[in-house]
C-alpha cells in the first residue's frame, strides 16, 4: 500500500515522471472508494505528455457487470488534485460524470457526481461496506434508520416523509413521496442495511404500494416497507426495526 501511495504521490505532483509526448507510460492501477457506498473504482493512470489520463471501471459493488469508467486527472492551483470521470453504467448504458478533489497527504477526498451524490473518496479501501451507490437520475434512493428517521435522499424526494402508523407492530416503515416526485412508485425496491457498528442480524425487507396495507391509516401514502430479523434453528422470522435502502425509480 505505502509502494502504491508513493507511486501515486509522484504521478500526481508528477516530479519523477518527465514529460514523455510521443509514447503513452502506464503509471499503475488504483482503487478508491466512493463512500458512503460500497462503488469501488479501479483506475489504470497513464501519463502522455503533461496529460494523466483515467481508465478503469467501477465494480457496481461486485455486481454481475461493471461500468466503464474513463477520465482525466491534473493539478489544482491550492495544491489538490482533480479528478473527472465519466461511468458508463450497465445495464441500461447511462453516463454519470464524477468530479473528485483528493491531496497528496492522504491520496483520499472528497467526490460528487451528476445525480446529486457525494461522500468521502477513500484511496484503497481493504473493505468497502455500504449500500449501491444509486447509478443516475434514472433512480430515486432513501436511506431510512431503523427508528424512522429518513438520513439521506436523492435530490428528487427531498421532502420524502418516513412515520410509523400507530399502533403497527415493529419493523412497519410509512414512505409519503412530495407531490413534486417524479417515481414510479409501484415498482420500488430495497435492500437491508448492516447495523451502525456491527455486522448486523441476518433479515430481509418487503416493499408493497399502500394500499391495503396498515399505513392507509395515517393519510395518503405511496409506498410501505416491512423489515424481518431471521435467526435460529429451525429458522425463525420476527418482525423488527431495521435501517434500508429504499431505490425508486423515476417515471
Amino acid at each position: 500500500m505505502w509502494f502504491s501511495r508513493i507511486v501515486m504521490l509522484t504521478l500526481l505532483i508528477g516530479a519523477a515522471w518527465p514529460a514523455t509526448p510521443t509514447a503513452a507510460q502506464s503509471l499503475g492501477v488504483f482503487r478508491w472508494q466512493l463512500q458512503p457506498f460500497c462503488n469501488v473504482v479501479t483506475l489504470n493512470v497513464t501519463q502522455t505528455g503533461s496529460v494523466y489520463t483515467l481508465d478503469g471501471y467501477d465494480d457496481q459493488c461486485g455486481a454481475a457487470t461493471r461500468a466503464a469508467a474513463v477520465g482525466t486527472a491534473f493539478p489544482n492551483p491550492n495544491g489538490t488534485i482533480g479528478l473527472g470521470m465519466t461511468v458508463v453504467l450497465t445495464p441500461g448504458a447511462a453516463p454519470l460524470h464524477i468530479q473528485a478533489i483528493i491531496t497528496l497527504a492522504t491520496v483520499s477526498g472528497t467526490w460528487r457526481d451528476s445525480a446529486g451524490n457525494a461522500g468521502p473518496f477513500v484511496f484503497n479501501p481493504a473493505i468497502a461496506p455500504g449500500s449501491p451507490r444509486p447509478g443516475s437520475e434514472e433512480v430515486h434512493w432513501l436511506n431510512v434508520n431503523a427508528n424512522a428517521t429518513l438520513r439521506t435522499a436523492s435530490p428528487g424526494l427531498t421532502g420524502t416523509i418516513v412515520q410509523r402508523p400507530a399502533g403497527s407492530p415493529a419493523g412497519v416503515y410509512c414512505i409519503r413521496f412530495p407531490t413534486s416526485a417524479v417515481a414510479t412508485r409501484e415498482a420500488a425496491v430495497g435492500s437491508l442495511q448492516q447495523e451502525f457498528g456491527g455486522a448486523g442480524l441476518p433479515g430481509f425487507i418487503h416493499v408493497t404500494v399502500s394500499f391495503g396495507s396498515l399505513c392507509n391509516a395515517v393519510g395518503s401514502w405511496n409506498v410501505t416497507v416491512q423489515t424481518y430479523t431471521v435467526a435460529g434453528s429451525p429458522m425463525t422470522v420476527t418482525p423488527a426495526d431495521r435501517p434500508f435502502t429504499l431505490l425508486i425509480p423515476r417515471q
